[in-house]
């Protein structure tokens, strides 16, 4: 028990936290008995990166008197913790080793946020459950760049929230799991670079999904793909949503780069204000890197035709400002 708001746990560099409850006696950390409000007690905070930072059935009560009552600067393994009634956000990690079987509920804003400079190579966990949250989603940094990193996104229960959109580029690989979400802002969009190795993959029963962060069509810019990558890119079950106006690439909500290469199948573009759905800026390209589909990509709510190329092929059979309503009939 803390006795006030500038009561917590401090960690520096060269020490290390374990704490090991159990299932049927939990550690529990809370605020005096007088104040049981959240904000009671102040935050519990790990600058080391030992690998014997441990969190384990420890209950986080009624803290966060600062921004989080939870704050990994280093890196720590957190399993089947709860936070529980955070005054403002519930924990920003750093780096977890392990991140499984976690409760977070009535925290007043995010309940989890990846830091800026977060060392994860893997965001998310497994197990993890989100309730009464202010904004119930993970809130995850906007830019992904260091070369020969490898960035994976587990399925949670929640979406990942992009405030400022999304940007892979690099010589990194991107791997997106089946049934992951993301909620994008306002006005952002999401970038992949010519040398990022990008894989969005889900399933027909489980589709990866980016969304707006609210549901209103138009509501984020759109999705541009760069990448060159064509052997090892692929987007496959994705579900685009809410994106897509007249701001972005010419009025559409997916554009294709001129010397872009990866498969492109099974997918739906939905709840645009955009005119077209795709643009394709090089049809010779396009065909040349392997992007003709036998599979369709499906889209729904623009003004004008479905996909529209800029560029047509040399030998003319596609011409320049070619629209079409089937993606299968470029090749």
């Amino acid at each position: 028990m803390f006795t006030g708001t500038d009561g917590g746990i401090f960690v520096d560099e060269n020490a290390g936290l374990k704490m090991q409850g159990t299932k049927d006696k939990p550690i529990v950390l809370t605020g005096p008995t007088n104040n049981q409000n959240p904000g009671s007690w102040d935050v519990v905070r790990i600058r080391s990166k030992r690998a014997d930072n441990i969190l384990e059935y420890v209950t986080f009560q009624n803290g966060g008197a600062g921004e989080y009552v939870l704050a990994i600067d280093g890196s720590a393994s957190i399993k089947n913790c709860t936070i529980d009634g955070a005054s403002d956000k519930g924990a920003i990690l750093l780096k977890t080793t392990a991140f499984e079987n976690n409760t977070f509920k009535n925290c007043k804003n995010f309940p989890v946020v990846y830091d800026t400079w977060t060392e994860n190579a893997t965001y998310g966990g497994k197990g993890n459950v989100f309730v009464n949250n202010g904004k119930n989603f993970i809130s995850i940094r906007p830019t992904y760049s260091e070369d020969n990193k490898t960035y994976t996104f587990v399925k949670e229960s929640v979406p990942y929230f992009c405030n400022d959109g999304l940007e892979f580029n690099g010589r990194i690989t991107v791997n997106i799991e089946p049934g992951a979400r993301f909620a994008i802002n306002r006005g952002e969009r999401i970038y992949v670079g010519p040398e990022v190795i990008f894989k969005a993959n889900g399933t027909a029963a489980d589709p990866i999904v980016f969304a707006g962060s609210e549901d209103k069509p138009g509501y984020w810019n759109g999705v541009e793909i760069q990448t060159t990558q064509n052997d090892e890119s692929s987007i496959t079950y994705c579900n685009f949503e809410n994106l897509g106006n007249k701001d972005f690439f010419d009025d559409c909500a997916f554009y294709i780069g001129g010397d872009a290469g990866f498969k492109f199948n099974n997918c739906n573009i939905s709840k645009t204000k955009a005119k077209y759905g795709v643009r394709i800026d090089n049809a010779g390209n396009y065909i040349d890197n392997g992007m003709a589909t036998s599979s369709a990509i499906n889209i729904s709510d623009v003004s004008g035709a479905k996909i529209f190329v800029n560029g047509g092929t040399q030998d003319g059979r596609i011409a320049d400002e070619a629209t079409f309503d089937d993606i299968t009939k470029i090749k």
